[in-house]
């Protein structure tokens, strides 16, 4: 770090920060979004949580980190970031405990929304995984390559930014007068843990037009972690 960046520490500690991203990813360790994109301090503000969410039904942790992020910080981009292998999303296709300890209750209710989003699909990945598991209650957590599992990590991702676009104080951020070019936008990408490959998943949401794409989130992230020679690839 001295080497390469002597001033930056010292920057940082006495001018703050000024990061351009605000990052609500998952958990897992193989999945920390500073380390795989070697961004360098004072490039993302995060939240990680069991499955990258971002829940409507009560105040969190998550809201409160995109308050901060939008009111204090003036982030723009606002990075929901699943990863394929997921746990808390395995969890979720599989059975739940039947007589599950404390521990295991707290993660069921956490996990709850990604099993409705399973049970809910339209995804042909996900409607063929349903019917071939039928009514079984022994339903192991699938492989990482399953591709109704990777499927369900991408649609827990777009609801979780539908929800990050619905939260009141980003509505109010988009309500405020904030043009396309200087208000929040709010995006959707999945990281390959095998590979290393990120990818965008065109749901981005913004100011004006839900459906408006904005500058793409990847180029965003290869220029704050300068370092990187980092790849973005659709699906």
């Amino acid at each position: 770090m001295k080497h390469h960046h002597p001033d930056l520490l010292e920057d940082l500690a006495m001018k703050g920060q000024a990061p351009e991203l605000a990052v609500i990813s998952c958990s897992d360790s193989r999945a920390s979004p500073e380390t795989f994109t070697l961004a360098l301090p004072g490039t993302m503000f995060t939240d990680r949580n069991i499955a990258n969410q971002f829940p409507r039904r009560r105040e969190n942790e998550a809201t409160t980190v995109v308050t901060y992020a939008l009111e204090e910080l003036s982030v723009k981009h606002l990075i929901i970031l699943g990863h394929y292998g997921c746990g808390g999303v395995a969890a979720a296709i599989a059975s739940p405990p039947t007589d599950p300890t404390v521990g295991e209750a707290r993660i069921q209710a956490w996990i709850q929304p990604i099993r409705d989003i399973w049970e809910r699909s339209e995804v042909p990945e996900i409607v063929a995984a349903r019917a071939e598991y039928g009514n079984r209650t022994d339903i192991p957590e699938p492989g990482i390559e399953n591709l109704a599992f990777r499927r369900l990590v991408e649609e827990n991702v777009k609801k979780q930014v539908a929800h990050a676009a619905h939260d009141a104080v980003v509505r109010e951020h988009w309500q405020s007068g904030e043009t396309n070019e200087t208000a929040l936008w709010v995006h959707g990408m999945v990281y390959d843990i095998r590979t290393g490959v990120l990818s965008d998943l065109h749901v981005s949401r913004g100011p004006g037009s839900d459906e408006k794409p904005s500058p793409p989130p990847a180029a965003l992230v290869q220029q704050a972690a300068a370092s990187l020679e980092f790849i973005a690839l659709s699906d």
